[in-house]
């Protein structure tokens, strides 16, 4: 589970990222990130309605990525807001792994990797 210090919640921090921060697409995710100007990391994960009519499907897409970035923080730049947004109809029928690998494919792109 992400840690709650890790977790993007407020609003106005969700509308900050989605209006200034820069945006990556692989397949049926979206990924913006936008400097916080603080020393960690922050995360959230929006899944609407367009992805699935089914809380059910939802909510599991939540909680893999939700994992995923747990696994993938050590991994990623300091000081950095992450909204991952699902998008379009992809019905909940992704692998646990097809999404491991999308989100590492989308890390790798947008540059937030460690330079360790």
């Amino acid at each position: 589970m992400l840690p709650a210090e890790k977790r993007l919640v407020d609003k106005k921090d969700f509308s900050k990222v989605q209006r200034t921060g820069r945006r990556f697409f692989r397949d049926f995710l979206q990924l913006q990130f936008t400097e916080n100007g603080q020393n960690k990391t922050r995360i959230g994960v929006v899944v609407g309605m367009r992805f699935s009519k089914k809380a059910v499907e939802r909510n599991a897409l939540k909680r893999k990525l939700r994992e995923i970035f747990r696994q993938e923080l050590k991994n990623i730049k300091e000081g950095t807001d992450i909204v991952v947004s699902a998008r379009g109809k992809a019905g909940g029928k992704e692998t646990y792994a097809a999404i491991e690998k999308t989100v590492a494919k989308l890390i790798e792109k947008s540059n937030l990797l460690n330079k360790s």
